[in-house]
Parts: structure tokens; sequence; C-alpha cells
């Protein structure tokens, strides 16, 4: 299974930060967010050491 989302890492301010867009659906974010994550090294407690998500949809009425 392929990253279901396009990714890169850059730096900012001295720190290693992955900035990531999924692919697919909110609903199926999951198959996105979990190999990214592992990619990180987020999984293993190496590598990153957070996790933020950023949206713009969260005060939308249900089925908008």
């Amino acid at each position: 299974m392929g990253l279901h989302a396009a990714a890169t890492t850059v730096e900012i301010a001295g720190r290693r930060v992955m900035l990531s867009v999924p692919t697919v659906y909110m609903n199926e974010s999951g198959v996105a967010v979990a190999p990214l994550v592992r990619r990180a090294g987020l999984s293993d407690n190496q590598g990153l050491t957070g996790l933020v998500v950023v949206h713009d949809e969260l005060d939308l009425p249900s089925g908008r």
C-alpha cells in the first residue's frame, strides 16, 4: 500500500518538520496518516516528536 499523501520534510527554526497533504477524504485519513507516522519515526519515538493536524472544515454543518 502506498502513501496516500503528498509529503516532504523541511527544517524550520532548526527542527525537522514533515509537511503533508492527504489525497484521501477525511473519513479515510487514517490510511494516509498511519504510514506517515511510521515513516517519520513517531511510532518508535525516534525522529519527529509530535503530530499536529491542521484542517479548515471543523465548523461546516453536517453534509456540507
